[in-house]
């Protein structure tokens, strides 16, 4: 095929091609019918909730929704029910917050609602757990969107574990869903050549709106953790920050924050000319991008910034601030993230032809420079995934996460009640805290570790984390909420954000490590 045509051919594919909406899948409006009169003067700033039932009203899974507009701010309700026929309501927050291509609010009353909500919840003096996600390339916020719906789930099992942590006194879940034009155009395999500009768009959405909305939840979370005091607290009974993202929703959230990070990172006092820096800071309470869709040279100013020689970190006070963790089972960020950076980065000069020139091309989580953890399958744990999808949800639903109603919270509230005990704040518990909370058994779950790389001595209490896993742990890319690592990642973040604990890793000083030298070894030896 003549090389000239191909412009043409991709053009006209293109053309044919369905383009998605550009404007919002959410309203902050409910219909006109719903809408309560506003009469009152004190009332004008007030924003309509929805009030649905999961799986009946909020964004059926059963069938596609014929609107294509629903409500930004729902208040959702559902039902678990537990192995022995006990059914366990509950119920959380979700909004929706969704920007343009140039990163503009496509209606900021949306961002609005979410903060007239906050408000009513300090009013009630109710203390709230913020979890905010940022989709990737290929997705959006419509009600289809399998990313909206696994969501959701997550915040369900979520709001389970404040229930299981905190019983009565449990905090508001408020989940709060980043939508942008992740999918411009449907058209098969030419859906790809979208690659270089979504990227692009993600890091203006990133570096626009986005950074607003983030430093107003930053800041909301600071006032309800101060409270009387001028200092920041970090009580985990009170109002938390979480914030992730997936692709290049990863990219929109470290577009965000990267700066932020560098500046929690060297932040230092110099009494006596000499730095003396304090711990590490996060943006909010923890930021955990996952299959990142961006290269390890825009991570590099962070990197060196945090493994600088002259910098260290108390292993009794240092909290995790960031993780990234990619799986090598992900063929888009592993073969074709680095395919498109090529063709896109042909007139950047490199100063050094092989570490920079890799980190210009590699996802951050494929660079070996910048590893810092292996979460692995423990021995003896059969490695096959351990959830095959669901069909009859590939096209509207979450094929990844069983629904509340048909999962068993059973094997979570056991070990919600492990490390509870571990940290001596259930029966039983005593004086055991710390380390202890994760040693052994404990260890994440009953089936993944969290292994150090033994030649990174600083990795037990480095607070970066720069993780890789397999397959069985994270089948692909989008399958980011399979079954095994969401129960990881809600241990980790219950443990170590909620429950305020240092990063000490199963298996004590001398313990469990993951040999990365000894890994590229073998990995070369099966590729000659």
């Amino acid at each position: 095929m003549n090389g000239k045509c191909l412009p043409a051919i991709l053009l006209v594919g293109i053309s044919v091609s369905a383009c998605t909406q550009h404007a919002p899948y959410r309203t902050p409006r409910l219909a006109v019918e719903s809408r309560p009169c506003i009469a009152e003067p004190d009332q004008r700033h007030q924003r309509p909730i929805a009030e649905c039932v999961v799986d009946r009203d909020c964004d059926p899974t059963s069938a596609k929704p014929r609107a294509k507009v629903s409500p930004a701010l729902q208040h959702r309700h559902y039902e678990a029910t537990w192995k022995d026929g006990t059914a366990q309501p509950g119920d959380y927050y979700l909004s929706f917050v969704e920007f343009d291509d140039q990163g503009w609010f496509a209606d900021r009353e949306q961002m609005e609602a979410l903060f007239a909500l906050l408000a009513e919840l300090e009013q009630k003096k109710t203390e709230a757990l913020i979890y905010v996600y940022a989709h990737g390339w290929k997705h959006n916020a419509s009600a289809c969107d399998s990313n909206v719906v696994c969501f959701s789930r997550l915040l369900e099992r979520t709001d389970l574990a404040e229930q299981g942590l905190r019983q009565e006194n449990r905090r508001q879940v408020v989940g709060v869903y980043l939508g942008w034009r992740g999918l411009p155009f449907t058209a098969g395999p030419l859906t790809n050549v979208s690659f270089w500009t979504r990227k692009e768009a993600a890091a203006r959405v990133g570096r626009g709106g986005v950074f607003e909305l983030l430093v107003r939840l930053r800041d909301y979370r600071n006032s309800r953790q101060a409270s009387d005091t001028e200092a920041v607290d970090t009580d985990p009974d009170k109002t938390q920050l979480v914030i992730t993202g997936h692709s290049f929703g990863g990219l929109v959230i470290y577009s965000a924050l990267s700066h932020a990070l560098m500046e929690g990172a060297a932040k230092a006092t110099y009494p006596d000319g000499v730095a003396r820096h304090e711990p590490a800071k996060s943006f909010g309470d923890f930021v955990m991008l996952v299959n990142p869709a961006f290269e390890g040279s825009l991570y590099e100013p962070l990197f060196r910034i945090a493994t600088d020689p002259d910098r260290s970190y108390d292993a009794e006070k240092q909290r995790p601030v960031m993780m990234i963790v990619t799986s090598e089972a992900d063929s888009a960020t592993g073969k074709a993230f680095p395919m498109g950076r090529t063709l896109g980065t042909l007139f950047q000069h490199a100063t050094t032809p092989g570490p920079q020139k890799k980190s210009m091309r590699q996802a951050i989580g494929h660079d070996d420079r910048y590893l810092t953890h292996r979460l692995q399958i423990k021995e003896g744990v059969h490695p096959e995934p351990d959830r095959k999808p669901a069909k009859a949800e590939s096209e509207c639903g979450c094929p990844f996460l069983d629904r509340s109603k048909v999962w068993d919270p059973a094997e979570i509230t056991r070990i919600i009640q492990a490390l509870l005990e571990a940290a001596g704040l259930g029966e039983g518990g005593g004086d055991r805290a710390g380390e202890q909370g994760l040693k052994g058994e404990l260890s994440y779950g009953a089936e993944v570790d969290l292994a150090p790389r033994c030649e990174l001595k600083s990795a037990r209490s480095y607070p970066y984390l720069v993780v890789r896993t397999g397959g069985p742990i994270i089948p692909n890319h989008n399958a980011i909420y399979s079954e095994r690592f969401i129960d990881f990642s809600q241990l980790f973040l219950l443990y170590h954000i909620a429950g305020l604990h240092s990063l000490p890793l199963p298996g004590g000083p001398e313990g469990l490590c993951w040999d990365g030298t000894a890994m590229r070894k073998k990995v070369a030896e099966k590729t000659r």
